[in-house]
């Protein structure tokens, strides 16, 4: 099996049971990012979708394609990311790494996350499978 075929049926793995399927998710959560704090209502927008203490894989999504693919507290990692894009971030683990990649002006704009709850187990495989077939623009292990 070639690296395409690979490819496709790891895409058609993720589309059977369950739908892993990043299209099939939720509708997105949306806003706009244009490098200014606009904390409060990028954190609205994350709370109406998302309790505290959800767990799952979540994709971030622009006009481009897939900028990154995570799994975790689903709230607590996207407020995380969300800080972490600001200069004045007080975020310590990666922080100026992630603000050089999502406050970069190539990457602000509309974002969409799209997002699925499960246990982090499951949350562990489905994060690594998305990886290998959307091929996010940011690696965590750069």
């Amino acid at each position: 099996m070639n690296e395409e075929e690979f490819k496709e049926e790891i895409k058609r793995i993720l589309r059977r049971h369950d739908s892993y399927a990043v299209e099939d998710w939720k509708p997105p959560l949306i806003y706009r990012h244009n490098g200014v704090d606009g904390r409060k209502k990028a954190y609205s927008v994350i709370n109406d979708a998302i309790k505290k203490g959800v767990n799952g894989v979540y994709v971030y999504m622009n006009r481009k394609g897939c900028l990154y693919v995570g799994k975790g507290n689903l709230n607590g990692r996207l407020h995380s990311h969300y800080r972490e894009s600001l200069h004045n971030s007080k975020s310590k683990s990666g922080s100026k790494r992630h603000y050089k990649f999502f406050g970069a002006p190539e990457h602000q704009g509309e974002m969409k996350i799209f997002w699925k709850q499960m246990d982090d187990r499951r949350a562990k495989v489905i994060e690594q499978m998305l990886i290998y077939v959307l091929e996010p623009e940011f690696k965590k292990n750069r």
